[in-house]
């Protein structure tokens, strides 16, 4: 089922980040090539977010940023999600907002299954702040790095707080596997969606861990991989944070 929305038009001075559905990049390390596409969810009537977007692209590299729609959950028909789609769904005390990412995200993912050109997408949301001064190649040393050492993974936290803190100074650091590699923190809770790196051959797995859609879905992703049904890594220092200046959506939808 496709979500059908209405969405402001952005500002003349916003048009420059149009979804490009053919965008990617190709990085090359030990004679790999690492075929990787990005997305950023992204309501286009907040041109604050916009403006963010924009900033960030001067620390991505060659990536190429696309935009995906974010599904508005103030416009959405509760009632006939219920009736019409193949997950199983529980609304009771969710906010509008929540079912809203919910969505956004499985519609990313959706599009990772369809489209069959590329090894590894990026996902972020539009409040991220890239930490790095190019995280091309930050990501380009990651993968090279998972490949040396025959690392396996669904989904890597390029960004994450810990207990939904931003940035919790009390917990120790992860542990390293190699380098900025560092093991899932299973003593705590991992939340955050504003900077995943997925690896698409993987995908179905993920979608299978979000078939229900009954809480958060970084609150699913957490408990899936704590039971050891997706694989994760967390890179810290982190690449990606939350720019704290904006306003969550989630609240206001």
């Amino acid at each position: 089922m496709k979500y059908k929305v209405k969405y402001l038009k952005y500002k003349e001075k916003y048009l420059k980040l149009k979804s490009n559905q053919n965008g990617g990049n190709i990085f090359l390390s030990n004679n790999i090539d690492y075929k990787i596409i990005s997305y950023v969810i992204h309501m286009r009537s907040n041109l604050f977010r916009g403006k963010n977007i924009e900033e960030q692209c001067e620390k991505i590299g060659n990536i190429k940023l696309n935009i995906f729609d974010a599904v508005v959950g103030a416009e959405l028909d509760i009632e006939k999600i219920k009736k019409e789609t193949s997950f199983k769904t529980d609304f009771e005390g969710r906010l509008r907002g929540e079912i809203g990412v919910f969505l956004s995200h499985k519609g990313v993912l959706d599009k990772i299954k369809e489209d069959k050109k590329y090894d590894y997408t990026i996902i972020f949301e539009d409040d991220f702040i890239i930490k790095c001064d190019n995280l091309e190649d930050e990501v380009k040393k990651i993968l090279s790095k998972i490949d040396e050492n025959k690392l396996d993974f669904d989904i890597i936290y390029l960004g994450f707080n810990i207990n939904g803190i931003i940035e919790n100074t009390s917990n120790p650091e992860p542990q390293k596997v190699i380098d900025n590699i560092c093991e899932f923190d299973y003593k705590n809770n991992i939340y955050g969606l504003h900077g995943l790196l997925i690896k698409n051959k993987n995908v179905d797995k993920i979608l299978s861990s979000i078939k229900e859609m009954n809480e958060p879905i970084d609150v699913k992703y957490n408990k899936f991989i704590k039971n050891n049904i997706l694989r994760s890594y967390l890179i810290y220092p982190k690449l990606i944070n939350v720019n704290t200046k904006l306003d969550s959506d989630i609240n206001k939808q």
